[in-house]
């Protein structure tokens, strides 16, 4: 813990003091960051860090050498740093106010947003197809699933790696999600899914040797095994009572879009996807809300700006009249 006026609870202060730090995951994220400041200087107190020590704890190494850290991972840092101070200073624990001079001394060079995918039927299909036919046929189950509730439920994908047996109500056709800022939703489970779900049941009661429990993994782990297995040519072996982890599944989806031609291809894509087939169906922005959980309908409005059907109806049919044909005569 940092040290300072209130040494075993500061953080949580922190914590308290901000509502908007209500993710427990973030929460985690942040003080395990500043937990990495202590412990680079451990004979600080909070009231003398300066701007140049957290310049050196974001750009550097211990040794001096520039850190390896991503673009990304950096800015997150700050962003934790900039709050934490900034509230230091506010309440008196730091004379003064780091924030601004932090954002001088660790300039980001903002890179390229990638270009959001949205999914067409032809190439939702090819996606599965990719999957059924893996060699590995427990693999390729196990992403078509993962597949499938992103885009039929809109699950993101911490949502899918914490999924368990004992969330879904196959017989009701439902799923208990505890999503962002630990909310609990139930989702509806289209038929088409259901059924998928229950042969992956039958799969796992197989694999496991008994009838799955209530907190064993939907989305399994696969682990490299020498030789061969009864699971897989490739050594591969289904783990059945591990959860796939979140980069698990981001590498897993990201290669099945490799396969027909979208190596860029991330879980959130699907839940876009999910969001934009419900729009192309016709229903209303509070509904397509609602499915996607969202606090703010602001949130869905800008998940569906880019929706590339969105208009594609509309502009077609104003132009069908137009006559390109030469006339005879």
């Amino acid at each position: 813990m940092l040290r300072g006026p209130l040494p075993t609870t500061v953080i949580q202060r922190w914590f308290d003091e901000n509502p908007r730090i209500r993710s427990a995951g973030t929460r985690k994220q942040w003080g395990g960051h500043l937990r990495r400041l202590e412990h680079r200087y451990p004979d600080k107190r909070v009231n003398e860090y300066t701007a140049e020590d957290l310049r050196d704890f974001l750009l550097f190494e211990p040794n001096g050498t520039p850190t390896a850290r991503a673009h990304t991972t950096i800015a997150a840092v700050r962003c934790a740093l900039v709050s934490f101070f900034g509230w230091a200073h506010f309440v008196g624990l730091h004379p003064h106010d780091l924030t601004n001079a932090l954002r001088r001394l660790v300039v980001l060079n903002p890179r390229p947003v990638r270009e959001h995918l949205w999914l067409q039927p032809h190439e939702l299909q090819a996606v599965f197809q990719a999957c059924y036919a893996d060699r590995c046929e427990l693999l390729g189950q196990r992403d078509a699933l993962a597949i499938a509730l992103a885009v039929q439920c809109g699950l993101r994908v911490h949502e899918l790696s914490n999924l368990c047996w004992g969330d879904l109500n196959l017989r009701n056709g439902t799923a208990s999600i505890l999503g962002k800022g630990e909310k609990l939703a139930t989702v509806a489970l289209p038929k088409n899914l259901t059924g998928l779900l229950t042969q992956w049941h039958n799969t796992a009661t197989d694999g496991l040797g008994r009838l799955p429990n209530a907190d064993d993994p939907v989305l399994i782990a696969f682990r490299h095994e020498g030789g061969t297995s009864f699971d897989s040519t490739r050594g591969l072996v289904a783990q059945w009572d591990t959860p796939c982890g979140i980069n698990g599944l981001r590498t897993a989806i990201k290669k099945r879009g490799a396969t027909i031609g979208l190596p860029q291809l991330a879980p959130h894509d699907l839940r876009r996807t999910f969001a934009g087939r419900l729009e192309d169906c016709g229903l209303p922005l509070r509904a397509i809300q609602h499915a996607l959980r969202h606090s703010s309908v602001a949130t869905t409005e800008r998940y569906l700006a880019n929706n590339p059907t969105k208009w594609r109806d509309q502009i077609t049919n104003a132009l069908d009249d137009l006559e390109l044909s030469r006339r005879a005569g």
